[in-house]
């Protein structure tokens, strides 16, 4: 399946082509890649923003990872396994667009949350076969974020001033990174 529009780059209203670490692109035939997108509803209206969206290669996406404290993996870890149920989100499936509107995990519809984020494992120019897109609500964000180490939510603030040091919510405690 090509990566929905959902997934495109907010700023450049098009595909991902570089990674957001590294710069390596992400539209070759053999490259594996992350995409996450952070999105804000405002109750009462349709209007959206979009928080902050990335594209980052395997190899770096795992080199964030390394960086999060070993309680923190084990914590989110233990939490997705008993949550998230694999039948559900291995199901086949080219209709991506019902697996971003719900959360994946409390089946809240994304546009009753104040902010979402939606997810996609990328090969190349498509969404990578082996796992479907999918989108985590505010609650279980903010259950995320109780699992995090201050060492980790030090690390993920160094990433996000990094490469976000313009966006408005830059200065907003913790922001809410997850890396697939």
């Amino acid at each position: 399946m090509s990566i929905p529009k959902e997934f495109h780059s907010f700023e450049n209203e098009g595909p991902f082509t570089h990674c957001l670490d590294c710069g390596r692109s992400l539209l070759e035939d053999d490259c594996e890649y992350v995409i996450e997108k952070a999105v804000r509803n405002y109750p009462g209206y349709t209007a959206k923003d979009v928080i902050f969206d990335y594209a980052m290669c395997m190899n770096c996406a795992m080199d964030v990872q390394k960086g999060m404290s070993v309680e923190s993996q084990e914590k989110i870890q233990e939490y997705f396994q008993s949550k998230v149920d694999p039948e559900k989100m291995n199901q086949s499936t080219d209709d991506y667009s019902a697996s971003i509107s719900k959360c994946m995990i409390s089946d809240k519809p994304a546009d009753e949350c104040t902010e979402y984020q939606i997810f996609a494992f990328c090969l190349g120019d498509q969404v990578h076969p082996a796992m479907k897109p999918y989108m985590i609500s505010d609650d279980i964000l903010d259950e995320i974020q109780e699992l995090l180490s201050p060492e980790t939510r030090d690390e993920f603030n160094k990433f996000y001033q990094k490469h976000f040091p313009t966006s408005p919510y830059v200065n907003e405690p913790d922001p809410r990174l997850i890396l697939i």
